[in-house]
């Protein structure tokens, strides 16, 4: 289909109307307009670029299906009163797209994400929007837009700070964003008497933000992201430290902390009982990791819900210390470690781990796994089934860590850009029952200085996926052993190509 044909308008009975995926219409009849019965309009995958004028006329319009950008040229948007689903309000200073326009959609569901909050005239406007008659909304996003009167002048912080106080949502919102707020200090209305329901709070490039103490206050808080606040005032010790009456935090499963400029410890982490993911980027003032990291030594176990950290872009981290009778991540499943170029030495890691990815490190070797389990001597099975090791100039042997404990999940390992990298213990690769993917790439330096017979090396006939690219003379030996492989469906072996 091609348009819509112009006598649409007849069909004056019609509910429901759906040209989603015809690329061919890419404008609308004015007579559709008439269609004062049409309840969903769904324009998915349309090349339409506006709506005809009197698309307002529908007031018994509940769901209009369409790309944000389109839906945002709508003028005057709020005569459409049933309205139950808005992406995106995209604030802009003419008639007819200010934020009063929300004011009469009072049976929207479901998320709304409010952009250009600096396009508010003042706190009158942003009032009038009634956010909290919006009883039925689940998700409520608040965006100011960056290069929008970027100048953080007392006038536009105070101003921000008014406009923010009067967007007070509705007490059963369940999750709420913040990102770009220009003002330091929170709203009124942001903790638990006001929000009983919130489980999600992202506090995101709020740059003035300094007092984030009110977060102690949301006791429900099942996910906490704080990212992009350099001028944050509290450490992670007065935010996360031992409960006061056992109450502060003791559901939230998710946190990332990204983007803390001044923040040069963190600590009382590991205290959190139910923290299931923890993610932490770009702390630049952060040197040590220390034993207060882990939490408190009366508190019991350490991390014990954990099954997923990450450390990214972390570029003055230079250690990470431990107790050597510390069981650590009982329940870890996944670490990552990305662009921590300091960093020389893990802790010992839990045989629980199932994924270990490290990326731009400045590690001299890898972990090994605990040594102990509940004090004794321990013949641990290790859970590991993916290991991936990327530009770490400092590794030079792995024949120690992981690679000697006994892996009979591993399904992939990958090892790639270690230019010093010049021992890997091959012979045990047999070992490997489970192993389906074996890539080295770029480690030029693999076995320069050891020859190997090939009847002394052998691969696991489990392998289906094999790459050999620039590894020394790693690749001339395991070449040898390819007979040995009957399930291979994909083989890359060779040198890069020569310069010049």
């Amino acid at each position: 289909m091609i348009e819509l044909p112009w006598t649409i308008n007849r069909l004056i009975h019609l509910r429901y109307l759906d040209i989603s995926d015809n690329f061919g219409i890419q404008q609308l009849p004015e007579s559709l307009s008439y269609l004062h019965n049409l309840q969903y309009f769904d324009l998915n995958n349309c090349q339409v670029q506006t709506f005809p004028a009197g698309i307002t006329n529908l007031i018994n319009l509940r769901q209009l299906i369409s790309v944000d950008e389109i839906i945002s040229k709508i003028s005057s948007i709020g005569k459409l009163i049933n309205l139950q689903t808005l992406p995106t309000f995209k604030v802009l200073k003419g008639d007819g797209h200010k934020l009063t326009e929300l004011s009469s959609l009072t049976q929207l569901h479901g998320r709304l994400r409010i952009i250009n909050l600096g396009n508010v005239e003042d706190k009158m406007e942003a009032s009038a929007a009634k956010l909290h008659d919006k009883v039925h909304l689940d998700e409520l996003v608040l965006a100011w837009t960056s290069n929008q009167n970027s100048s953080f002048d007392d006038n536009a912080l105070h101003a921000s700070e008014e406009i923010l106080e009067e967007l007070q949502p509705h007490s059963k919102l369940k999750s709420l964003t913040i990102r770009g707020y220009r003002g330091a200090r929170a709203p009124s209305w942001l903790h638990t008497e006001t929000l009983a329901s919130l489980e999600t709070l992202r506090l995101e490039n709020c740059g003035r933000w300094e007092d984030v103490a009110f977060i102690r206050q949301l006791l429900h808080l099942r996910s906490l992201y704080l990212k992009g606040i350099p001028a944050m005032k509290q450490t992670t010790r007065e935010l996360f430290g031992p409960p006061i009456e056992n109450k502060f935090f003791q559901g939230l499963k998710e946190l990332v902390l990204e983007g803390m400029d001044l923040l040069d410890e963190l600590s009382s982490l590991g205290n959190l009982p139910c923290l299931r993911i923890l993610q932490i980027s770009g702390m630049p003032a952060v040197k040590i990791l220390g034993l207060e990291f882990h939490g408190f030594a009366d508190q019991g176990n350490h991390f014990p819900c954990l099954e997923e950290l990450k450390f990214s872009n972390m570029s003055e981290w230079e250690e990470w210390t431990w107790t050597g009778d510390s069981e650590l991540f009982p329940c870890l499943l996944v670490l990552k470690i990305e662009d921590c170029p300091k960093l020389k030495m893990l802790l010992p890691l839990p045989p629980s781990l199932t994924t270990l990815e490290l990326w731009q490190n400045g590690l001299v070797e890898l972990p090994g796994l605990w040594n102990k389990i509940n004090g004794s001597s321990s013949n641990m099975i290790a859970s590991l089934s993916k290991l991936y090791v990327s530009e770490c100039p400092n590794l030079r042997i792995l024949d120690q860590g992981l690679l000697f404990h006994d892996l009979p999940n591993i399904e992939s390992i990958e090892i790639h850009e270690c230019q010093e990298l010049l021992w890997l213990p091959v012979k045990r690769f047999k070992e490997f029952t489970s192993l389906k993917n074996l890539s080295i790439k770029n480690c030029p330096m693999l076995m320069s200085s050891t020859e190997y017979k090939s009847d002394k090396l052998l691969l696991p006939p489990s392998i289906e996926k094999l790459t050999l690219l620039d590894c020394g003379n790693l690749s001339e030996a395991l070449r040898r052993c390819l007979l040995n492989l009957p399930l291979i469906s994909q083989l890359e072996i060779g040198h890069p190509p020569t310069q010049g």
